[in-house]
């Protein structure tokens, strides 16, 4: 069973990389997939996603935020330590995910980008890093706090989709 990664310290590319090598091969029965990398992820397209995804999480843009993570096919987790806890099997549920966002939307849940961290191309996923502020109203009655997360992204052209993605909790 695939699990989501270890939320507390980001991966290593190398490491990120074999896992989704193995989760690549899995499912579908080696079938084709709906969405195929056909180039590598580039620094700038993984960090235009990851800057599209902040922008529609903050605005509750679901129909921007459902565009923005592969199909059921590739998809693998999104996880989230505290506020908002979500891991698994949840994490692995791509059919829960917009109503994820929107029940963290109606609890003001924010995040801002604080830096990001291209962490390499394999297989033609774009690996990356980041440090976001985030706040929630259900959460230390809405005070920010930095945390860190990590992820992948698959990219075909300027089109690139999130695979992956695990944000960790304040005391990350």
């Amino acid at each position: 069973m695939v699990t989501p990664m270890t939320i507390r310290a980001p991966t290593t590319a190398l490491a990120l990389a074999g896992y989704l090598a193995v989760a690549a091969t899995a499912g579908a029965g080696g079938s084709a997939r709906a969405f195929t990398p056909v180039t590598a992820c580039t620094k700038s397209e993984t960090r235009a996603a990851l800057v599209s995804f902040v922008g529609a999480f903050n605005a509750g843009n679901y129909r921007r935020l459902d565009a923005l993570f592969a199909g059921p096919d590739w998809f693998r987790w999104f996880s989230s330590g505290t506020p908002g806890v979500r891991l698994n099997p949840q994490a692995q549920q791509r059919s829960t995910l917009i109503a994820y966002f929107r029940a963290r939307h109606a609890h003001r849940d924010r995040v801002a980008l604080s830096s990001f961290r291209f962490t390499g191309n394999s297989l033609g996923y774009g690996n990356f890093t980041w440090k976001l502020e985030r706040s929630a109203a259900d959460y230390r009655s809405g005070a920010s706090f930095v945390t860190e997360a990590k992820g992948a992204v698959l990219c075909r052209g300027a089109d690139a989709r999130f695979i992956v993605m695990s944000i960790g909790s304040p005391e990350s």
